[in-house]
């Protein structure tokens, strides 16, 4: 019962729970850790050396969690102050890693928490974080909590405190992950670092930050959708040069979506010295509101007057917002106190209304005229104008109205700017000349007009056609200009009436007050036009010159982009790549890791052909190609049909930069069997030196992992790195396991005491002291050195294994058929002449069995041409090669078969040889290939002379 009691007073924790004292403990890894002071630095020395053995792969899990406790525990009681316990800190990421990636919970969650604490402590100064990611990444969809929630929450302290260009890529990666825990993390990661981060890495990667939260942002799930949304909105308020081509790629939901999401109040910056924030504070995140700047009103054509007239209209503007006042009358009431106007008895005058904002549904074309004909009269609503003494009114007409001023022409749509705002004053200019114009006779204003012209030696504009056709860009179509009714000349009446115009004229101007030039009185004002759009040319004869369209990638249009890249290059076109190959460099190598194949293809072709005229362009993104070669950060799918197109482009990159810029970004790819290769072409042109030390290790690392597949170019590499950086491969060995451990000290051993240097062969030495040292100088020795000394080696010892007798010579022909299945059977002829020379080479067991090797690993046609080509060279001893020839063609007679024609005819060539001995050889010889291998040896045997063919057949009867 008490047990039950017990049982029952035990908490059970829920998941969520759970998450969030993990999220606690995360923040604050080193709460639970009590603090271990160190005395002096050779005490820290010696502690990050242990620690650094015990939280190494291969070690109990138990002993593991120790040493990490004991390791937080020091770096809380200030062990990173010491340089040569900080030095070493890269030295654990290898075994942290492999802690994270275990299955063991307990083991899971105490490397990530060292590695938060190391993040929290270090910051910047450790460049491994980033490498770090990925595989903590893999943990995040285990069915265990403990496990994914640390792997989730190691990720998120790493990208909050560490700003380094690693991490980024990293992140950038985690965004194309199939799993969605990993784009959660991604979306999450963008809070973190829009809000923590400097400016200066976000805005040098704007275009790859805006592509990926467009990606995330359209999300299949909701919780990765909502993460980027605020993500988004603080990039957008935080980045307003990047806000507008941000917002303007997304669809109106998304837009909606992402200016409503709210965004968590802002912590203050993390208090860390970080090269690349540009701002020690960091502004809270505020919603993002559309605004129309003060200056998107205006045009650089504006008159100064309408440039007033706004300035001053906004200020009353913020005046009013700021003091709210009943609406006053403003301009109507200037008009009735001029002496020229008679007002009306009853004459009210209502405050200005906004105008409406006027709809974007499509209406039918009127002309003025039928647009005040068409307004409804509402006798109730008092007039806006005054009204004028009737009889003076319709008896005047202005007919120097034309003259004085010119009719604005009504802006077209083309030509309207978007973000002018229409004034009140405007409004009511309008509705002014409509009502005075109203009044006037058109029969009389179209005549008065017509006279005028014909007084200044034109022709009515009616009949000039041509004049009409070119002014149409600054004229507006009235049709008062085109009326019928006859003309008249200038008679009192319309004398007088001009009094009446310069008084309407004057109204005009008292509401407009504009500033016309002299000199100019009948040219139309000048038009407000968009920012993009060009007024014509007045000149019809003028060649208007195309503008260049920017060559920039475009999401989905991968393949339109390298045709036309291709298209300028086949146009020899290079003045416009020159231009814009600021856009052109990262688009194709963004293209690389296109999923299209031709796309793909073709951005490799035109980043071979551009590198030796761009370097310094590509050399910015050398790091990105080498990404997208090798299987990088960036890289999504290589076609598996352009291989060639990637050794060309590697052997490109070779030709034009430096071998150590080359070694940099080979340092930072996974391992792999190409990538081996490809260092080893270039590894001997290499500096190595204290300053690319680092460097120098992660290729060790790279070599030593490939050297049981690739033994030959991992042996160069690492010979030249512990010829010239001999300390690294001593670090390396700290970290490595036993396997990779004795490598490296074979090979440090023999650069040590034994680099380049042959051994001397003599009959004077100790056989198996002779031996050891041939095969330590056949198994460490670099191709380059060991090709120098084959010739030499290989003489020297057929030359003592003829002085040895049978024991000694055993030994020494073991040390060839070592050598042989070591290196190959370059220069065999050296050993194979030694075998078949030997005095006692029936007795000795090795010489048959070099023999074979060698015949088996060369082939037929090099065993062929070597035994009977040596018929002529050493005659003395020829009837031993045809000897062997035989031996060869019983022992491997499927081999022989293919090259039985040829050996016929060489051997008949030999048939007629001074020597009795080896014409009988011979004869023997060929007998046996007829019998053998018959017709195709019998063809050759039938153009000997009859006497030979008579001999030869009477062998092969035997």
């Amino acid at each position: 019962m008490s047990g039950n009691k017990k049982y029952a007073s035990t908490p059970i924790i829920s998941t969520n729970e759970l998450a969030k004292q993990m999220q606690i403990e995360f923040q604050t890894p080193e709460a639970n850790f009590d603090p271990i002071s160190l005395k002096n630095d050779n005490q820290a020395r010696k502690e990050i050396e242990d620690l650094t053995k015990l939280i190494a792969e291969g070690n109990e899990w138990d002993v593991q969690v120790k040493a990490i406790s004991r390791a937080m525990s020091l770096i809380n009681g200030g062990a990173l102050e010491y340089d040569s316990f900080a030095s070493k800190i890269p030295d654990l990421s290898i075994g942290l890693i492999a802690g994270s990636s275990n299955l063991r919970s307990a083991l899971v969650k105490n490397s990530c928490l060292f590695i938060s604490l190391l993040a929290h402590k270090l910051k910047k100064k450790i460049s491994t974080m980033g490498e770090m990611i990925m595989p903590l990444s893999k943990q995040t969809t285990h069915g265990t909590l403990i496990i994914a929630e640390s792997c989730k929450l190691t990720i998120l302290e790493i990208v909050k405190y560490c700003p380094i260009k690693n991490v980024f890529l990293s992140i950038i990666e985690l965004s194309k992950s199939k799993a969605i825990e990993n784009r959660q993390i991604s979306a999450e990661s963008f809070i973190l670092m829009l809000t923590y981060w400097g400016k200066t890495l976000i805005e040098q990667n704007n275009d790859v930050v805006m592509k990926t939260l467009r990606l995330l942002l359209v999300d299949s799930s909701q919780e990765v959708r909502n993460a980027t949304r605020i993500a988004s909105k603080i990039f957008a308020s935080k980045y307003p040069k990047y806000s507008d081509l941000f917002l303007a790629t997304l669809d109106s939901k998304t837009k909606s979506a992402v200016l409503a999401a709210e965004v968590p109040p802002e912590t203050p910056p993390i208090k860390q010295d970080q090269g690349d924030l540009a701002d020690k504070k960091f502004e809270p995140a505020s919603p993002i509101e559309p605004k129309v700047s003060g200056h998107l009103l205006l045009s650089p054509h504006s008159p100064k007057s309408y440039v007033e007239e706004v300035n001053q209209i906004s200020e009353k503007q913020k005046e009013n917002e700021e003091n709210p006042s009943p609406p006053k009358m403003n301009f109507v009431q200037d008009l009735i106190l001029d002496d020229t106007i008679t007002p009306p008895e009853k004459y009210t005058v209502q405050p200005i209304t906004t105008p409406k904002k006027p709809t974007k549904l499509p209406a039918k074309k009127k002309t003025p005229q039928q647009k005040v004909q068409a307004e409804p009269e509402d006798a109730n609503k008092p007039s806006m104008i005054p009204v004028y003494d009737k009889k003076s009114d319709r008896s005047k007409s202005p007919a120097l109205l034309a003259n004085t001023r010119t009719i604005k022409p009504k802006m077209s749509s083309k030509h309207r700017s978007s973000s002018v705002r229409p004034s009140y004053k405007s409004d009511q200019i309008k509705d002014l000349r409509r009502n005075l114009n109203e009044e006037l006779n058109n029969e009389d204003f179209q005549n008065v007009n017509n006279n005028e012209q014909k007084v200044q030696g034109k022709e009515p504009k009616a009949n000039n056609k041509k004049a009409k056709a070119n002014n149409t860009a600054r004229s507006v179509k009235d049709p008062r200009r085109n009326s019928k009714s006859k003309q008249k000349s200038l008679t009192t009446e319309e004398t007088n009436t001009q009094k009446d115009g310069k008084i309407i004229n004057d109204i005009v101007e008292k509401v407009e007050s504009p500033q016309k030039r002299k000199s100019e009185e009948s040219m139309a004002p000048p038009r407000l036009i968009d920012q993009g759009n060009r007024r014509r040319s007045s000149n019809p004869n003028k060649k208007v010159v195309k503008r260049r369209s920017t060559i920039v990638l475009e999401d989905g249009n991968e393949r339109t982009f390298v045709d036309r890249i291709n298209e300028v290059i086949e146009m020899n076109n290079y003045e416009e790549i020159t231009g814009q190959i600021k856009t052109i460099v990262p688009g194709l190598v963004i293209t690389m890791n296109s999923k299209s194949s031709y796309a793909s293809n073709k951005s490799l072709s035109l980043i071979s052909l551009l590198i030796p005229q761009y370097k310094d362009e590509f050399q910015l993104s050398l790091q990105a190609i080498f990404d997208a070669l090798f299987g990088g950060l960036l890289s999504d799918v290589i076609a598996k049909d352009n291989r060639d197109l990637m050794d060309n482009l590697l052997a490109v990159i070779k030709e034009n930069y430096s071998p150590n810029d080359i070694i940099v970004c080979c340092s930072s790819q996974a391992s792999s069997q190409r990538l081996v290769k490809y260092i080893e072409s270039f590894i001997n042109l290499v500096v190595f030196n204290d300053e690319n030390k680092d460097i120098a290790k992660k290729i060790a690392q790279i070599s030593v992992s490939q050297y049981e597949t690739l033994q030959g170019e991992s042996r160069k590499i690492l010979d030249i790195i512990a010829k010239n950086s001999r300390q690294s491969l001593v670090e390396i060995m700290k970290t490595s396991d036993q396997k990779q451990k004795e490598i490296i000290k074979v090979i440090i051993d023999y650069v040590d005491n034994h680099y380049g240097e042959c051994p001397q062969v003599d009959n004077d030495q100790n056989v198996d002291e002779m031996c050891k040292k041939v095969l330590n100088f056949a198994k460490l020795a670099t191709e380059f050195d060991y090709n120098n000394a084959i010739d030499n080696l290989y003489q020297s010892l057929s030359d003592v294994v003829l002085q040895k007798e049978k024991e000694a010579a055993e030994k020494i022909f073991q040390c060839m058929i070592n050598i042989v299945e070591m290196k190959g059977v370059d220069h065999f002829e050296y050993f194979a002449r030694s075998c078949l020379k030997h005095s006692e080479r029936s007795k000795i067991v090795n010489v048959l069995k070099l023999l074979d090797i060698i015949e088996c690993k060369a082939g037929g046609s090099k065993t062929i041409t070597f035994l009977i080509s040596s018929v002529k060279d050493d005659n003395e001893n020829s009837p031993l090669y045809i000897d062997e020839l035989q031996r060869c063609i019983k022992m491997n007679t499927e081999m022989m078969r293919l090259h039985a024609q040829t050996m016929t005819e060489m051997l008949c060539k030999e048939i007629d040889n001074e020597n009795i001995y080896l014409r009988k050889s011979i004869v023997f010889c060929i007998a046996l290939i007829v019998k053998t291998y018959g017709e195709n040896a019998d063809k050759i045997v039938r153009t000997l002379e009859l006497p030979k063919q008579r001999l030869i057949s009477i062998y092969i009867n035997k």
